[in-house]
């Protein structure tokens, strides 16, 4: 069944924003905010020496829960949970923004989409995957976003388990993953032609596995176990060469309690963990089987449950602490990440512009050096073949090579004499 959304926007501020859309030249961060009152998403750019510059606060509506950008860093999704002004306990509000090449944004459109919707996944330039996180009966609804007639419209609907609240897209097979912190699982599901999705694995886990993350070369998942078993679990799965099975060792027992906030340094070196009830951030090995050895380095960030996301990007870890109860800080600490695993503040703590900084965290690691790194990990090897035919099976816009908006045989050819190249 395919719902239809369609929203009434000015024409005066269609034509303003798509006007500014593109992509943000430069390397970008994107966080939310989770208030009933400041409810917003601030954009900051990422300079050459890693500082930040913020771009603006744009306000959403209430309880901003997720933030996602689509591959080609044109659109910003954003998604609130309990935040129902309808009258109905049924909806919650979704919009979308335009990206543009300074890192702005502007609202496209807004729409009542179904509750709860706690994790977002883009599973392309247009379609995007979203939870109803619903205790008991969860689903991943997919939608298309139609940017030229600002309509929504939802292509498929499966139940995910009894409580998914993360969503992770393999960057290589194009598969994704949700968890199950309920009956404690996750799942992989195919991505069907007609955006249906068929769940083709199912793993149990020992512990919660929490906001699942899978590393940029697509062959680890690890997720925080957070208050389950003793408190101090963390998972890892091999997720390679069509496979998902526990990595040597795991679950993996971290020093820091309850931990829950997983990101991996680009190079695939590093795990980073936040803690939600001692408030740590720490540093792990990932050695050459993926396995994890703690480093011993560790950040403290205040008040028990003050950490709000954490995301990675580069050499560069991104954490924000969403209350400033007994300490008086709050915002977005920027780490540089060390070879040896410790990471140190590049400044003081940045303020977002408004209060509560969890309502989920994007980056955008800035325009590839040369079309053969597909996946923007700097590097040109195989991963970057499957990326881009991946994109180029979807007919996604990505798969453009010649910049003629068609996608045919002429962006192979293109493809393949970048990749002949490499990148400088």
């Amino acid at each position: 069944m395919r719902v239809r959304v369609r929203v009434a926007a000015a024409a005066a501020a269609v034509s303003m924003a798509f006007g500014a859309m593109g992509q943000s030249e430069s390397r970008a961060v994107f966080v939310g905010h989770y208030h009933t009152t400041t409810a917003s998403v601030t954009s900051f750019r990422v300079n050459a020496d890693d500082s930040l510059t913020m771009v603006g606060n744009y306000p959403t509506e209430m309880w901003t829960s997720t933030v996602a950008i689509n591959p080609d860093g044109s659109l910003l999704a954003a998604a609130e949970a309990a935040g129902s002004q309808d009258g109905s306990s049924t909806m919650d509000r979704f919009h979308v923004f335009a990206v543009a090449p300074d890192a702005s944004l502007t609202m496209l459109a807004s729409f009542w989409i179904d509750n709860s919707p706690l994790a977002a996944e883009w599973l392309s330039n247009d379609v995007i995957a979203i939870t109803r996180s619903e205790f008991g009966a969860s689903q991943i609804h997919v939608w298309r976003f139609d940017r030229d007639a600002l309509t929504l419209t939802k292509l498929s609907s499966q139940a995910s388990g009894s409580f998914n609240t993360a969503l992770a897209l393999h960057p290589v097979d194009g598969k994704l993953y949700s968890q199950d912190s309920t009956s404690l699982n996750i799942r992989r599901w195919a991505i069907n032609p007609d955006w249906t999705l068929t769940n083709d694995l199912t793993v149990g886990t020992p512990n919660y596995p929490l906001n699942i993350r899978i590393s940029r070369d697509g062959t680890k998942l690890y997720a925080g176990g957070g208050i389950s078993g003793d408190g101090k679990k963390i998972l890892g799965y091999d997720v390679a060469e069509g496979v998902l099975m526990p990595l040597p060792g795991s679950p993996y027992t971290s020093p820091g309690a309850s931990p829950a906030y997983p990101a991996i340094t680009d190079d695939g070196a590093f795990l980073f963990m936040g803690h939600g009830t001692d408030a740590t951030v720490r540093s792990f090995a990932i050695n050459p089987d993926g396995s994890l050895t703690s480093t011993g380095f560790m950040f403290d960030v205040g008040l028990q449950g003050t950490i709000g996301n954490m995301a990675s990007m580069d050499d560069l870890l991104f954490v924000t602490d969403d209350s400033s109860a007994t300490d008086g800080i709050a915002g977005l600490y920027v780490f540089k990440v060390h070879a040896n695993g410790s990471f140190t503040p590049t400044a003081p703590i940045y303020d977002t512009g408004a209060v509560r900084a969890e309502g989920g965290m994007a980056v955008w690691r800035g325009l590839p050096s040369c079309y053969a790194d597909c996946n923007g990990d700097t590097v040109v090897n195989t991963l970057d073949v499957l990326c881009f035919l991946n994109l180029y099976t979807a007919g996604d816009p990505g798969a453009d090579c010649n910049g003629d908006t068609a996608i045919n045989t002429l962006d192979v050819l293109c493809f393949l004499n970048a990749y002949t190249a490499g990148c400088p």
